[in-house]
């Protein structure tokens, strides 16, 4: 059963996810796309907590704000519920667990070639490696250092490691 202090650690990474998706909706959504939000993923080494957050958080964004609609929901929901939980699995390798999010992008790469009219004539390939160029670039190139650093810094793990006794 969560508790209290999880269902609000839920809360707040969902809603600190949905809020950096849609004011940086220029960047979130399409087949060049740098979601920032996406550098919450990797914080699933810390607890679990942080994978139901951001999976939530990527099913209301999408929701509320993907021009691809319902698929975009499904997809994404399900492909980051993928990630996380491998995150999750490897953490003890953070590189590892960093380029889950890009090889399962890959998955958002071919809702886009269905659903984007505009890409007509594209190469599937090429839109999916768009796509997994910027989760690369959120995930691994800044989200990485991020959380080696807080693994470095042991008040800063203990924040976020979310432990339940304090």
């Amino acid at each position: 059963m969560l508790s209290i202090k999880k269902l609000v650690l839920i809360g707040i990474i969902t809603a600190l996810y949905v809020a950096l998706t849609l004011v940086l909706a220029p960047l979130s959504f399409g087949n060049i796309q740098i979601r920032l939000s996406e550098i919450l993923n990797l914080f699933t080494v810390f607890n679990p907590v942080y994978g139901v957050a951001v999976v939530l958080g990527v099913f209301i964004s999408n929701l509320l704000a993907s021009p691809y609609g319902l698929i975009d929901v499904c997809v994404g929901s399900i492909s980051t519920a993928i990630a996380v939980y491998l995150i999750h699995r490897t953490r003890s390798n953070l590189l590892l667990s960093s380029i889950w999010p890009t090889l399962l992008s890959y998955c958002i790469g071919i809702m886009l070639y269905y659903v984007e009219t505009e890409l007509a004539g594209i190469s599937i390939i090429l839109i999916c490696v768009s796509v997994m160029i910027g989760e690369f670039i959120t995930v691994t190139i800044i989200a990485l250092p991020i959380v080696r650093h807080i693994n470095s810094n042991k008040n800063l793990l203990n924040i976020f490691s979310f432990n339940e006794k304090g």
